[in-house]
């Protein structure tokens, strides 16, 4: 009977799917009901309600501030952060989309131009600059089959009390995203290039510093938009929709990529795989009458062994003070990707999410500079 039992707790556990251990769905809307319901309760008490909910629609940056500017908790600034993340490469809510007149071809080609002047004037004259990084780190933590002990006991016999010991397989508590750790470090925009410095950041996770093979993402804080303006020049960028965004009302375009034309490199995970430069489309967020670029998504995924690593990045830019000058630049990031997950055997078991929630601060100007000491105040002669 008790190999019987035993082998029927491995059947279960076996077919236990990650269906079984799926979010909640629910919409921009419905969110907003809970929310506005939620009003006036404890901190810990409504994040614990937003655990384990997925977003349907994406949620705009400005709306993300009116919710955390309701609920400034700190466990819920975190939970509402990573629900608005991980909805950030989805449609918006149709009620969101201004019922504003889709612009005649002409007036697209407009728009486009004025990006492409934009792209081709302006960025080449930003000034060397230096922000800092911050950067938090969500990881969902599927559930996993494990092996644990458990003791058995007979009746006392002529030899005493007769135990014994079993393996018993059992199976992980599934986690969904949550913060496996932070950092903060100096990045610079040096000639049209991104130079991290993480040896001078200082990272947190657990309370020692950022997670080893996390997801890390580069390029954000500029050749981003080179590469995808670049690969996307020799195809068509299509109109999409009106968007209202934090300032203006943006004209969003989409574009697509080949795998022929891709400069977008994808680094697996797994063991022995080469990177990879999968073809990816996403959209461009601008401003109509500027043709200021306010957002950018990059959406992914690159076939490693038997599965998919998706990798996707948005980029959202606004207006910050370098110097005396305002200039257009990086404010807001998110990566997230999928990975697969490997049993024992070597074949596919599932995959996990990966995200990373980036902001860009405390923008100056990058200079060198030096200071003769005199030797008296000098800590060494």
């Amino acid at each position: 009977m008790r190999k019987l039992a035993l082998l029927a707790v491995v059947a279960l556990l076996a077919g236990i799917g990650p269906d079984a251990f799926a979010a909640k769905r629910v919409t921009v809307g419905q969110l907003e009901q809970m929310l506005a319901a939620d009003r006036g309760k404890g901190d810990a008490r409504v994040a614990g309600q937003l655990s384990g909910l997925e977003l349907t629609e994406r949620v705009s940056s400005f709306r993300l501030a009116r919710w955390t500017s309701d609920f400034p908790g700190p466990r819920c600034r975190v939970a509402l952060t990573v629900l608005a993340d991980a909805s950030a490469f989805l449609d918006l809510p149709a009620t969101d989309i201004p019922a504003t007149v889709v612009p005649e071809v002409t007036e697209q080609e407009q728009i486009l131009a004025r990006v492409n002047d934009y792209v081709s004037k302006t960025m080449d004259r930003l000034p060397n600059f230096m922000a800092t990084r911050s950067t938090i780190y969500f990881e969902e933590s599927p559930p996993q089959q494990q092996t644990g002990q458990a003791t058995s006991g007979g009746g006392s016999g002529r030899f005493g009390r007769q135990t014994q010991t079993l393996s018993v397989p059992t199976m992980s508590e599934y986690k969904p995203l949550h913060v496996v750790g932070r950092s903060t470090m100096p990045v610079s925009y040096l000639n049209g290039n991104e130079v991290v410095d993480a040896k001078a950041g200082k990272g947190k996770s657990k309370g020692s510093e950022a997670p080893p093979n996390q997801l890390a993402s580069v390029g954000e804080f500029g050749p981003i938009l080179a590469v995808v303006l670049g690969d996307s020049a020799g195809s068509k960028m299509t109109w999409s929709h009106w968007e209202q965004g934090a300032t203006v009302v943006e004209a969003v375009f989409h574009y697509s990529v080949s795998q022929e034309n891709s400069h977008y490199t994808v680094a697996s995970p797994l063991k022995g795989a080469a990177p990879q430069f999968p073809a990816y489309q996403g959209e461009i967020a601008v401003d109509p009458e500027t043709g200021s670029i306010l957002r950018l998504t990059l959406v992914a995924g690159a076939k490693q062994g038997n599965g998919v690593v998706d990798a996707d990045i948005l980029v959202e830019y606004g207006p910050v003070m370098i110097g005396a000058n305002s200039y257009i630049c990086p404010v807001r990031a998110v990566a997230m990707s999928k990975v697969p997950i490997m049993n024992d055997l070597g074949s596919l078991a599932g995959t996990k999410t990966e995200l990373n929630d980036v902001l860009f601060t405390q923008y100056h100007v990058f200079r060198a500079e030096s200071r003769i000491v005199p030797v008296e105040e000098s800590e060494e002669p």
